[in-house]
């Protein structure tokens, strides 16, 4: 479900409301000396429209950093955020397909400027790099679906030169002072020959310079235990995005899954964040997909206040 401006700004209002005086940030993650972030993505399109607004009522809630895209003003942003007392620790970017050596420096360059101006030190790409050829859309397609038309449309070859872009932007980015990480979704745990997309990913791109930003519930929807892999990626596990889904989920690599708050789903939390926290990971974030039942602010408080109560 999709809310407006002034209905985002209301349920943010209301949620503050009675957040103020809501339970503590996850004492599981806090012992650790880990905060509870939120990716802006799951607070729906509305939340870029008044930064001013969407931070106040996050920190309401207890939330304590947040991860964005490199969008807008980055002082602005920057401001947003000083006021209303959060960090946004790491941004979400895009690498693009094979292409001159210059367009990726630029890319880096511009993603790595616009973290340094709100104080992020960790940039993530959820989309690998894509061959132009591939994007092949198809009358009716919705942008999932020539995604996946895309994806599947990857040669071995596109996915090494894929890896070889990663590392290029992740070796940009260091230069800067900025690390980078790659967010999968399920589709990377296709089959890709004897092995899997995200296996050709992994072999690829160079550990010291690529990190993984785990998701939690794209995971699951693959099919594959979270905790399992997590601890078998634990050089690389440096970020995680908290995401529940329902019992109809049905194993799959198509970006299909059926979305709820974290904590109403079927994932096992206290073991994912405790496999995690000794894996390393050292950033973690609530996020949520769409359909929503509800203003997805709300949606935010709900999972705050389950994972506020794990011990």
């Amino acid at each position: 479900m999709k809310i407006g401006r002034r209905a985002f700004l209301a349920a943010s209002l209301a949620a503050g409301a009675c957040a103020t005086a809501g339970p503590p940030v996850s004492p599981l993650l806090e012992r650790h000396g880990r905060k509870l972030g939120v990716q802006m993505y799951a607070l729906g399109p509305g939340a870029y429209r008044d930064l001013d607004a969407t931070f106040s009522a996050v920190a309401k809630i207890g939330y304590q950093t947040v991860q964005m895209s490199t969008q807008g003003d980055p002082v602005k942003t920057r401001a947003a955020l000083d006021a209303a007392g959060l960090t946004c620790t790491s941004v979400h970017t895009f690498v693009s397909g094979p292409t001159e050596p210059s367009v990726t420096d630029r890319a880096a360059t511009q993603c790595a400027a616009f973290a340094q101006a709100i104080g992020a030190r960790l940039a993530a790409t959820s989309i690998p790099p894509i061959a132009v050829r591939n994007f092949k859309p198809q009358p009716g397609d919705t942008q999932i679906r020539t995604l996946m038309r895309a994806v599947q449309a990857q040669t071995p070859e596109d996915w090494a030169a894929a890896g070889d872009i990663l590392s290029a932007f992740g070796e940009r980015l260091k230069r800067e002072g900025i690390g980078f990480a790659y967010h999968n979704h399920n589709f990377e745990f296709a089959k890709l020959g004897d092995a899997t997309i995200m296996d050709a990913l992994l072999a690829r791109t160079d550990p010291a310079l690529v990190k993984l930003e785990i998701d939690v519930g794209w995971v699951a929807a693959a099919g594959l235990d979270p905790q399992a892999f997590i601890a078998k990626h634990a050089d690389r596990a440096r970020l995680l995005h908290i995401k529940d889904l329902r019992a109809s989920t049905k194993p799959n690599f198509e970006l299909q899954l059926d979305p709820t708050e974290v904590g109403s789903g079927i994932l096992n939390w206290r073991g994912i964040l405790q496999t995690a926290i000794a894996s390393g990971v050292e950033h973690f974030y609530v996020e949520q997909e769409p359909p929503f039942s509800r203003p997805e602010i709300e949606a935010a408080k709900i999972s705050y206040d389950y994972l506020s109560q794990l011990h």
